[in-house]
């Protein structure tokens, strides 16, 4: 392709102005509009938004879950190393990335060049500004109405949409709880600003304007805190709420809008915000709502990967055919769960020592066939009945009568070995 869809768009910076949540509602209106939708206002939002720390957080924890399980090639249930060697590169993993994040922004379409001699694959996000999945089109401005057709020949060989058409994303949602943490930690700053530093007061004769000049310049070079100059005889008074704490109303919003964010990107909250009991049944409950969006995340992947992608490398040359992308749920499990399920299978079904041994690197001792002999012997040990004590009652009695011990009779001969351990006081 001798130009790219990337070469064919003007890009323009980011507006950073001050938004709220009129800005919100506005965004929406465009980006809904039927006949020329533009969804620049609403994708400089997002990109506003996602200056928020915990907001970030969360959407690195859940992609994380996904880029961080290792993904590998198969055909004919072998692994095909070397496409699999691909699929560890740092490209690579930015396109899942890409794949991924049309959840949160509505869609991601991604442009690909293919390198087939050097089996790589690079992947560019289109800027979403200009694109319209709607109409299925690239344009040049974010505003304009026509632009190029990426389904069409022949750039519909080398692009990857992934979501939806009319899905504004999950970042829609998560707006409203951003831009109302920003506003309160705003405010909260002022009122530390206020009231956390102590506040000056002068007072002048108010007929005096030299003497008012002359006290505010040594009160502003005096530092940073508030101030105020007020004529002799008059009073400034600070009325502060006591419906709540000094500060609590604010940190107590901001928790909310962080539980809400947290819910609505993970499904819950304890896994990033420590509860107010603490339980841990209650935490495992939580991970496995995680959980759950995690193996949703991975299903969504492996549809894009397989139906979208697979095609175009095999039409551009690779050796792909009649394979499949999956992810190795091995490396998900924790070693302990992995080892209880193990033991428990064993129960149930002959395992082999050799699985054992690979599975959790552990190394095979020279003399093993010895050991087993000797473990084998020990069972069964075990298993014979233990002696009977009248038999043996019986068989003390008759070497006694023969002679034998006569010389040195024990308290057990004399007695007999019953008499010895049941009728002895």
């Amino acid at each position: 392709m001798e130009k790219t869809l990337v070469s064919k768009i003007e890009i323009r910076e980011v507006h950073r102005d001050t938004k709220d949540i009129s800005t919100w509602r506005n965004a929406l209106i465009y980006a809904e509009a039927i006949y020329n939708p533009n969804r620049q206002p609403l994708y400089d939002l997002y990109s506003d938004i996602m200056l928020d720390a915990h907001l970030t957080a969360l959407i690195n924890k859940r992609v994380n879950a996904i880029v961080n399980q290792p993904l590998k090639f198969v055909n004919n249930e072998k692994e095909n190393e070397a496409v699999t060697d691909m699929l560890n590169t740092e490209a690579f993993i930015q396109l899942v990335t890409h794949l991924l994040m049309a959840k949160f922004w509505g869609f991601s379409l991604v442009e690909l060049q293919f390198d087939t001699e050097n089996n790589a694959i690079t992947p560019t996000l289109i800027d979403r500004r200009h694109v319209k999945p709607t109409k299925k089109l690239v344009v040049k401005y974010p505003q304009d109405m026509w632009g190029i057709d990426y389904t069409k020949p022949p750039y519909d060989k080398y692009v990857i949409f992934s979501g939806q058409d009319e899905d504004l994303g999950i970042l829609l949602k998560a707006a409203p709880h951003v831009l109302y943490k920003r506003g309160v930690i705003a405010d909260w700053a002022q009122f530390s600003e206020i009231f956390g530093m102590p506040f000056r007061k002068g007072t002048y004769d108010g007929y005096d304007d030299n003497a008012r000049r002359q006290l505010e310049g040594a009160i502003k070079n005096a530092g940073s805190a508030s101030y105020a100059i007020i004529p002799e005889g008059t009073n400034i008074e600070f009325i502060q709420s006591t419906a709540t704490g000094s500060t609590d109303l604010y940190n107590e919003l901001r928790k909310a809008c962080n539980d809400e964010l947290s819910v609505l990107i993970l499904g819950q909250t304890l896994t990033t915000n420590q509860g107010d009991k603490g339980a841990r049944s209650l935490g495992e409950v939580h991970a496995e709502v995680e959980s759950m969006i995690n193996a949703e995340d991975r299903i969504f992947i492996m549809n894009q990967l397989n139906h979208n992608l697979l095609p175009l490398m095999e039409h551009h040359g690779y050796d792909v055919k009649g394979g499949k992308f999956v992810f190795d749920e091995t490396e998900t499990i924790d070693t302990a769960v992995s080892v209880d399920i193990d033991l428990k299978l064993a129960q149930r079904i002959p395992i082999s020592d050799d699985y054992f041994y690979e599975k959790y690197n552990i190394p095979k001792p020279d003399n093993y066939d010895q050991l087993i002999a000797e473990k084998q012997q020990q069972a069964e040990a075990l298993k014979q009945p233990p002696p009977d004590p009248l038999q043996l009652e019986g068989e003390e009695e008759s070497r006694f009568k023969a002679g034998q011990g006569a010389k040195q009779q024990t308290p057990l001969a004399k007695k007999g070995f019953f008499d010895f351990f049941v009728k002895a006081p």
